[in-house]
C-alpha cells in the first residue's frame, strides 16, 4: 500500500509548471492529466483536498469542484519545481526565468486559439489540440492550457462565448455567439488579490 500523500511532491512540481496560469482554476480531471502519478481519480481528489487543508489552494466559489492556487501555494509550487530542477527531476525548459520578459504558454497560445475559435465558431479542447499542437508538444499540457483559456474567456465574456449543452465525445463544446474582434477577451489576472 502506498503511503498517505506519496503523490504530493509530484503534484507540487506539476502545479509549479502552471505558475504562469495560477489565476486560472483547475479541476480534478485537469490535475490528473498533468500529474502522471495521479493515475486514479481518487488520488487526484485526495491531492486537491490535501492542498486545500494546507491552504495551498482554495475552492473556487464561481465553479463547483475547481481549485485555484493561493499565494502561498504559488510560492510552494515554484519552490518545489526549482528544487526538482536542481535534483534533475524536471526539464529546464519548463522553468520561466523572468515572468515579465518570457511569455507564458497561455500568452503564446491565446491569439492562435482565439483565431481558431473565430474561424470555426464551435470548438472543443481536443479539436484545438489537433490543430494547434506542434510536433513534440506535450499535448496533455497543451489541452489543459486550452481548457483553462476557453473556460476563462467564457467567464470573462459570457455574452460572446457559451458552452453548448451538446458535448462532442465527452468534451465541452464552446460556441462563439458574438465575434468581439481579433483580440481574445481580457482576463482578470489578479481578481482574488484585488478583493
Amino acid at each position: 500500500m502506498k503511503p498517505f500523500g506519496w503523490f504530493m511532491p509530484a503534484t507540487l512540481i506539476a502545479l509549479g509548471r502552471f505558475t504562469a496560469h495560477a489565476s486560472l482554476p483547475f479541476t480534478v480531471t485537469e490535475l490528473q492529466k498533468i500529474v502522471p502519478e495521479l493515475a486514479e481519480r481518487s488520488d487526484a481528489r485526495l491531492a486537491c483536498q490535501l492542498l486545500e487543508q494546507r491552504k495551498l489552494v482554495m475552492a473556487c466559489t464561481e465553479q463547483r469542484n475547481t481549485w485555484e492556487l493561493t499565494s502561498a501555494g504559488l510560492a510552494t509550487c515554484k519552490a518545489a519545481m526549482n528544487v526538482s530542477l536542481v535534483e534533475g527531476k524536471c526539464k529546464p525548459a519548463l522553468i520561466r526565468v523572468n515572468k515579465s520578459t518570457s511569455p507564458s504558454a497561455a500568452d503564446q497560445l491565446a491569439p492562435r486559439l482565439w483565431a481558431l475559435l473565430r474561424i470555426r465558431k464551435v470548438l472543443t479542447s481536443l479539436d484545438a489540440v489537433q490543430v494547434l499542437a506542434d510536433a513534440g508538444d506535450n499535448t496533455t499540457y497543451l489541452q489543459a492550457v486550452i481548457n483553462r483559456l476557453l473556460r476563462a474567456w467564457r467567464e470573462a465574456r459570457p455574452d460572446a462565448l457559451e458552452i453548448s449543452k451538446k458535448r462532442a465525445n465527452g468534451s465541452l463544446r464552446y460556441v462563439l455567439k458574438l465575434d468581439i474582434g481579433p483580440q481574445p477577451p481580457a482576463l482578470a489576472k489578479a481578481k482574488k488579490e484585488a478583493a
